[in-house]
């Protein structure tokens, strides 16, 4: 009996062990992550959460269990085993338009990115202590001290630089060439949205929450059916159509009745 209960015990211990050897801890890559939500439905333990400040999902850690079912379903590969990497990333804006502005230059003082077409930049950096400037022709520099990040952090950090001469008055004229209608439309009629700039935009629809529900790219115009990227219809509500089309970015507001 009592080498029975030893070789339980033993038993016991190694499955203890193997548990405690094989676990990983996972984070999110918010330069990956789309917040389409899957990873969300396959976590058994509801440890995914959103987080509305750097829009993207997070990992509450002591709900994880390491069982990397998130890894699998993630289709953009967002999901990482925690090895120290942190992020700085964010999207630069004109300050008299609110639009994006691509090509500027970012620095955080030891590399140096160029923004995209979206106005988007992203470092992935150690813990530490950063510097972030920001420069571009036709735009006020912008210098922002004592970026601070620990292991495994993120830091949404979004930046308006001012131009140097106004351009705004082309700009907004490109604004107004975004149509959304019928405006509000109802759930079994389909929306119409039209586009005057570049021919290949990328479109955006986020909900009240800032999550995004769906994402593509259209050639001038576009017939959404109200469902998501999965294909799931939307319930009624307020939503926002963002059109980015590399120099600047629009945004309009449609109700679902």
């Amino acid at each position: 009996m009592k080498k029975i209960i030893k070789l339980i015990f033993a038993l016991t211990l190694f499955c203890l062990l193997l548990h405690g050897v094989s676990r990983l801890n996972y984070q999110v890559s918010p330069i990956e992550c789309n917040m389409c939500g899957r990873c969300m439905n396959s976590c058994p333990n509801n440890a995914i959460v959103p987080d509305p400040e750097l829009m993207c999902m997070r990992i509450d850690q002591s709900l994880c269990d390491g069982c990397g079912s998130c890894v699998s379903d993630c289709p953009r590969g967002a999901f990482y085993a925690i090895d120290g990497r942190s992020f700085i990333f964010g999207r630069i804006t004109n300050t008299e338009t609110n639009f994006a502005i691509s090509g500027v230059t970012v620095s955080n003082g030891t590399d140096t990115v160029v923004t995209d077409r979206y106005g988007e930049y992203s470092f992935t950096v150690t813990q530490g202590s950063y510097t972030i400037t920001a420069t571009s022709p036709n735009f006020d520099s912008v210098v922002i001290n004592d970026i601070t990040l620990g292991a495994d952090d993120a830091n949404r950090l979004n930046i308006n630089m001012s131009p140097t001469t106004s351009n705004a008055e082309h700009d907004v004229a490109e604004l107004n060439s975004i149509r959304c209608f019928p405006n509000p439309c109802g759930e079994d009629v389909m929306l119409k949205i039209e586009f005057g700039g570049y021919s290949d935009s990328l479109l955006m629809v986020s909900n009240i929450k800032g999550q995004i529900v769906l994402k593509t790219r259209i050639n001038g115009s576009f017939e959404w059916d109200w469902k998501d990227t999965n294909g799931h219809k939307l319930p009624s509500g307020i939503y926002f159509v963002n059109i980015y089309d590399g120099r600047i970015a629009c945004t309009r507001k449609i109700l679902l009745k």
